[in-house]
């Protein structure tokens, strides 16, 4: 059995990673991804996602997302993204992206089911025969932990802006709503709504959404106890 678990998230991750069809990292699509975590001692992860997009020429992604727990209140998590796509004249557009996060956590009651959140980053991103970007993202909301039907479920809300560092001027903003569920002690989904606009006015405001299912293999006694 746990053979078939470890295969079936292996599976779902590596198709999303080598099959994929990226886009410029300035996303204006919808994804629907799978990954798994990975424990590590000292409650530090590592999640792996591959996904596609919902719109007709299929953009896939595939992230590393290591999250690195400095103390209760501090965490620092570099991620690794990679993006291809299709573009006209069957020709094919790639981009790679860092990202260094390091994100404050602030309980708001002694309960900590409200805790304010701060998350700054710097993006690099290098586009495959194109300009190579640097941006500064600086993320500020709210997440509630909560239980439904026995659950326990983050709803979160976040607001983030993104300045352009060689340009030194806003870039865009994003407005994040979402929540994730340990529904299952196999499954962990998540939902994201994102609503992006942009300084540039020709380009349009986005309405974005992602779905993701994360199999936490440290439950079935991978890479760690059984929690």
């Amino acid at each position: 059995m746990k053979k078939l678990i470890l295969l079936s998230a292996l599976y779902g991750v590596f198709f999303g990673i080598n099959t994929m069809k990226a886009q410029d990292a300035d996303t204006r699509k919808s994804f629907l991804t799978t990954g798994v975590s990975i424990s590590i001692p000292k409650e530090h992860s590592i999640t792996v996602y591959g996904g596609v997009s919902t719109s007709p020429e299929h953009t896939q992604i595939a992230m590393v997302m290591p999250n690195i727990k400095i103390n209760k209140h501090i965490s620092f998590m570099p991620l690794y993204v990679f993006l291809k796509s299709p573009q006209a004249h069957s020709k094919e557009a790639k981009e790679h992206q860092i990202n260094a996060m390091l994100t404050f956590s602030l309980p708001l009651d002694k309960q900590n089911k409200w805790i304010l959140q701060n998350r700054n980053t710097y993006l690099h991103r290098f586009i495959v025969g194109g300009e190579d970007f640097d941006f500064y993202r600086g993320r500020l909301g709210i997440v509630h932990r909560a239980k439904i039907f026995d659950k326990p479920v983050n709803f979160f809300a976040h607001d983030e802006i993104f300045i352009d560092l060689k340009k030194g001027d806003f870039a865009r903003n994003r407005v994040y709503l979402g929540a994730d569920i340990k529904l299952f002690n196999w499954l962990n989904p998540q939902f994201f709504y994102i609503y992006q606009s942009h300084k540039n006015h020709t380009s349009p405001n986005n309405h974005l959404f992602i779905v993701a299912a994360i199999i936490p293999l440290g439950n079935h006694g991978f890479f760690g106890a059984k929690k």
